[in-house]
Protein backbone atom coordinates (compact mmCIF):
# COMPACT_ATOMS: atom_id res chain seq x y z
CA UNK A 1 0.00 0.00 0.00
CA UNK A 2 3.37 2.30 -0.07
CA UNK A 3 2.82 3.13 3.75
CA UNK A 4 6.48 1.12 4.87
CA UNK A 5 8.55 4.38 5.20
CA UNK A 6 5.30 5.57 7.40
CA UNK A 7 5.26 3.11 9.71
CA UNK A 8 6.36 5.30 12.70
CA UNK A 9 3.80 7.85 11.73
CA UNK A 10 0.71 8.32 13.74
CA UNK A 11 -2.83 8.73 11.59
CA UNK A 12 -3.16 12.00 11.72
CA UNK A 13 0.16 12.99 10.42
CA UNK A 14 0.04 11.32 6.96
CA UNK A 15 -1.34 13.51 4.17
CA UNK A 16 -5.34 13.21 3.36
CA UNK A 17 -4.54 10.51 0.63
CA UNK A 18 -2.74 8.04 2.84
CA UNK A 19 -5.32 7.91 5.63
CA UNK A 20 -7.72 6.09 2.89
CA UNK A 21 -5.02 3.24 2.23
CA UNK A 22 -4.75 2.86 5.41
CA UNK A 23 -7.81 2.61 6.88
CA UNK A 24 -8.11 -0.02 3.86
CA UNK A 25 -4.77 -1.63 5.26
CA UNK A 26 -6.11 -2.20 8.69
CA UNK A 27 -9.84 -3.37 7.94
CA UNK A 28 -7.88 -6.27 6.19
CA UNK A 29 -4.95 -7.54 8.18
CA UNK A 30 -7.17 -9.35 10.45
CA UNK A 31 -8.29 -11.36 7.03
CA UNK A 32 -12.06 -10.94 8.39
CA UNK A 33 -14.22 -13.05 6.02
CA UNK A 34 -16.40 -10.27 5.22
CA UNK A 35 -15.26 -6.33 4.57
CA UNK A 36 -17.41 -3.11 3.99
CA UNK A 37 -15.98 -0.65 2.18
CA UNK A 38 -17.80 2.69 1.71
CA UNK A 39 -16.35 5.03 -0.89
CA UNK A 40 -12.91 3.40 -0.10
CA UNK A 41 -11.06 5.34 -3.40
CA UNK A 42 -13.44 8.55 -2.76
CA UNK A 43 -10.17 11.06 -1.82
CA UNK A 44 -7.32 9.38 -3.47
CA UNK A 45 -5.19 10.18 -6.60
CA UNK A 46 -5.37 7.95 -9.01
CA UNK A 47 -2.25 6.31 -7.95
CA UNK A 48 -3.56 5.48 -4.56
CA UNK A 49 -6.77 4.25 -6.32
CA UNK A 50 -5.06 1.61 -8.06
CA UNK A 51 -3.43 0.26 -4.62
CA UNK A 52 -6.21 -0.21 -2.40
CA UNK A 53 -8.28 -1.48 -5.90
CA UNK A 54 -5.32 -3.91 -6.31
CA UNK A 55 -5.30 -4.59 -2.76
CA UNK A 56 -9.18 -5.40 -2.21
CA UNK A 57 -9.12 -7.76 -5.32
CA UNK A 58 -6.19 -9.76 -3.83
CA UNK A 59 -8.04 -10.24 -0.85
CA UNK A 60 -11.00 -11.79 -2.59
CA UNK A 61 -8.40 -13.34 -4.81
CA UNK A 62 -5.80 -14.66 -2.94
CA UNK A 63 -7.58 -14.90 1.33
CA UNK A 64 -11.02 -15.75 -0.53
CA UNK A 65 -12.67 -12.71 1.50
CA UNK A 66 -15.56 -10.81 0.32
CA UNK A 67 -16.10 -7.50 -0.33
CA UNK A 68 -18.82 -5.15 -0.35
CA UNK A 69 -18.15 -2.20 -1.37
CA UNK A 70 -19.91 1.17 -2.21
CA UNK A 71 -18.81 3.10 -5.03
CA UNK A 72 -19.79 6.18 -7.40
CA UNK A 73 -16.81 5.40 -9.40
CA UNK A 74 -17.46 3.06 -12.51
CA UNK A 75 -13.38 2.47 -12.32
CA UNK A 76 -13.80 0.78 -8.60
CA UNK A 77 -16.86 -1.16 -9.66
CA UNK A 78 -15.25 -2.69 -12.55
CA UNK A 79 -12.90 -4.57 -10.33
CA UNK A 80 -15.80 -6.26 -8.38
CA UNK A 81 -17.64 -9.95 -9.34
CA UNK A 82 -21.17 -8.29 -9.31
CA UNK A 83 -22.07 -5.19 -9.76
CA UNK A 84 -25.66 -4.18 -7.96
CA UNK A 85 -27.21 -1.20 -9.03
CA UNK A 86 -29.56 1.01 -6.39
CA UNK A 87 -31.50 3.61 -6.51
CA UNK A 88 -34.61 4.90 -4.49
CA UNK A 89 -32.82 2.68 -1.24
CA UNK A 90 -33.71 -0.82 -3.50
CA UNK A 91 -31.77 -2.84 -6.15
CA UNK A 92 -32.50 -2.23 -9.84
CA UNK A 93 -30.18 -4.28 -11.43
CA UNK A 94 -27.15 -6.63 -11.27
CA UNK A 95 -23.95 -7.16 -13.09
CA UNK A 96 -21.85 -9.81 -13.09
CA UNK A 97 -18.36 -9.66 -14.98
CA UNK A 98 -18.00 -6.07 -14.96
CA UNK A 99 -15.66 -3.25 -16.87
CA UNK A 100 -15.51 0.12 -17.08
CA UNK A 101 -17.43 0.88 -20.08
CA UNK A 102 -20.26 -1.89 -19.57
CA UNK A 103 -20.55 0.52 -15.91
CA UNK A 104 -20.92 3.64 -17.58
CA UNK A 105 -23.14 2.35 -20.06
CA UNK A 106 -25.66 1.39 -17.30
CA UNK A 107 -25.35 4.63 -15.07
CA UNK A 108 -26.10 6.69 -18.35
CA UNK A 109 -29.88 8.07 -17.70
CA UNK A 110 -32.60 5.67 -19.60
CA UNK A 111 -33.49 2.27 -18.45
CA UNK A 112 -30.48 0.15 -17.61
CA UNK A 113 -28.73 -1.34 -21.02
CA UNK A 114 -26.33 -4.07 -21.75
CA UNK A 115 -26.18 -7.34 -20.12
CA UNK A 116 -27.82 -5.92 -16.60
CA UNK A 117 -30.57 -8.37 -15.88
CA UNK A 118 -33.68 -5.73 -15.83
CA UNK A 119 -35.66 -7.76 -13.09
CA UNK A 120 -32.58 -7.90 -10.78
CA UNK A 121 -34.28 -6.17 -8.07
CA UNK A 122 -36.47 -9.29 -7.31
CA UNK A 123 -33.66 -11.88 -7.00
CA UNK A 124 -30.22 -10.00 -6.53
CA UNK A 125 -31.26 -8.56 -2.64
CA UNK A 126 -31.61 -11.81 -1.20
CA UNK A 127 -30.14 -14.45 -3.45
CA UNK A 128 -26.90 -12.39 -3.48
CA UNK A 129 -26.90 -11.74 0.04
CA UNK A 130 -27.28 -15.72 0.10
CA UNK A 131 -24.34 -16.01 -2.40
CA UNK A 132 -21.99 -14.45 -0.40
CA UNK A 133 -23.02 -15.44 2.97
CA UNK A 134 -22.64 -19.48 1.86
CA UNK A 135 -19.51 -18.77 0.30
CA UNK A 136 -17.83 -17.31 3.55
CA UNK A 137 -19.72 -19.95 5.71
CA UNK A 138 -17.67 -22.38 3.04
CA UNK A 139 -14.39 -20.32 2.89
CA UNK A 140 -14.58 -19.99 6.71
CA UNK A 141 -16.04 -23.25 7.96
CA UNK A 142 -13.67 -23.66 11.16
CA UNK A 143 -14.63 -20.18 12.32
CA UNK A 144 -18.04 -20.36 11.41
CA UNK A 145 -18.63 -23.63 13.52
CA UNK A 146 -16.50 -21.76 16.62
CA UNK A 147 -18.84 -19.02 16.60
CA UNK A 148 -22.24 -21.55 16.65
CA UNK A 149 -20.14 -23.25 19.57
CA UNK A 150 -19.73 -19.65 21.36
CA UNK A 151 -22.96 -18.46 20.64
CA UNK A 152 -24.68 -21.68 22.22
CA UNK A 153 -22.19 -21.97 24.86
CA UNK A 154 -23.53 -18.32 25.59
CA UNK A 155 -27.26 -18.70 25.84
CA UNK A 156 -26.02 -22.00 27.64
CA UNK A 157 -24.95 -19.91 29.99
CA UNK A 158 -27.01 -16.87 29.98
CA UNK A 159 -29.90 -19.56 30.45
CA UNK A 160 -28.09 -20.80 33.59
CA UNK A 161 -27.26 -18.17 35.09
CA UNK A 162 -30.50 -16.53 34.86
CA UNK A 163 -32.48 -19.42 36.09
CA UNK A 164 -29.40 -19.62 39.45
CA UNK A 165 -30.54 -15.26 40.00
CA UNK A 166 -33.91 -16.59 40.74
CA UNK A 167 -33.22 -19.56 42.93
CA UNK A 168 -30.44 -17.75 44.91
CA UNK A 169 -33.14 -15.22 44.87
CA UNK A 170 -35.59 -17.29 46.49
CA UNK A 171 -33.01 -18.37 48.75
CA UNK A 172 -31.76 -14.99 50.10
CA UNK A 173 -35.42 -14.29 50.69
CA UNK A 174 -36.23 -17.20 52.51
CA UNK A 175 -32.91 -16.32 54.46
CA UNK A 176 -33.57 -13.35 55.05
CA UNK A 177 -37.02 -13.79 56.06
CA UNK A 178 -36.70 -16.24 58.73
CA UNK A 179 -33.89 -14.42 60.91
Amino acid sequence: MGLSDRLSHRPAELSGGRVPALACARSLVGRPAVVFADEPTGNLDSRATQQVLKVLRSSVDDFAQSIVMVTHEAEAAAWADTVLFLRDGGVVAQMDEPDQDRVLEALRPGPFRGRVHPRAHRRAGASAMIRVALRSVRTHAGQFLLTVLAVVLGVTFLSGTLALRGVLSDTFKALTSST
